[in-house]
């Protein structure tokens, strides 16, 4: 999934802004708001009179905050934060591995490279920041990857039109001062006591709901071994996928036979944590430590 994974990520960094979008009005916001990032409990500054959209996946979490409403199309100006998750699990690197390859990608492709700065310790992430300039665009990222226990990746990538950079700038510089997760809630979640799980308790019809980035994702297990799963974004079915599930312990294990992307194909294997597991719901960790309740349907 290695390629997949990294291939997405660069897509994400700079699809968004589009060469013949219409140039905005010059003219920076001056009030911001706080904006929640969830489900990871971070937050932001967002400009009053921005938009925000939520696009999750289910190893990935993006926000974005534009200038022009991205869920209907690609914006000019604006920034977008997304993170990995389970980054070593879906790619077999660590997240500074992979952040390294990111980086040298973004930095390959680029027209110019405006300045680079060297590794920054912050908390449990290092991060580097570059700016470069790509057709008529003008982006700053900046690349943080977790420590040893932190199986996370995440990229900030803020940009506008070249000529509108420097009216811009101290907006993104705002924004750029957030926090990406609640390490407390992270930490408490890190470490959970083990529970026991028999597979009749799973066996059954059940769904996860993030109402922030409007995405379910609906898994059945039957008592056969098998499965069948979907994940659903805006009323739109994004991917289906079937297979067969195990437990080891409290570790729930999945090996893909059909999907309908072709970037997943037969034989992918996956695995969560079961933490919790009631009649009428159980909870799984995946590796970045935020929790997810999957809900029994009638």
């Amino acid at each position: 999934m290695k390629s997949f994974v990294l291939a997405a990520l660069l897509a994400a960094a700079v699809s968004a802004f589009a060469a013949d979008q219409p140039q905005p009005a010059p003219g920076a916001p001056r009030e911001f708001v706080d904006q929640a990032l969830e489900p990871t409990g971070g937050k932001i500054k967002r400009p009053k009179d921005w938009f925000f959209t939520a696009d999750h996946g289910r190893t990935s979490y993006a926000w974005i905050l534009s200038r022009e409403d991205a869920a209907k199309d690609h914006y000019t100006t604006g920034m977008r934060v997304q993170e990995m998750v389970s980054v070593h699990a879906a790619t077999g690197q660590t997240p500074r591995e992979f952040a390294a390859e990111f980086i040298a990608a973004r930095k390959k492709a680029a027209a110019k490279i405006v300045k680079s700065s060297d590794e920054e310790k912050r908390g449990a992430f290092t991060r580097v920041r570059f700016e470069t300039e790509e057709g008529k665009a003008h982006i700053a990222y900046t690349v943080y990857w977790g420590d040893e226990h932190l199986d996370v990746v995440a990229v900030v990538t803020a940009g506008t039109d070249k000529e509108l950079w420097a009216t811009y700038a101290p907006v993104f510089e705002t924004m750029g001062d957030f926090q990406l997760l609640d390490i407390r809630k992270y930490e408490k979640a890190a470490a959970p006591d083990d529970v026991e799980v028999a597979p009749g308790q799973l066996t059954g019809h059940w769904r996860y709901t993030d109402d922030t980035g409007g995405v379910t994702s609906d898994y059945t297990f039957a008592a056969d071994g098998t499965f069948t799963a979907n994940i659903v974004q805006h009323g739109k079915v994004s991917w289906e996928w079937a297979g067969k599930w195990s437990l080891d312990g409290n570790v729930l294990h999945y090996e893909f036979t059909k999907s309908s992307l072709a970037q997943l194909p037969a034989g992918t294997k996956d695995s969560d944590k079961v933490v919790e597991v009631a009649k009428d719901y159980y909870v799984i960790l995946p590796g970045d430590g935020h929790k997810r309740k999957f809900e029994r349907v009638p």
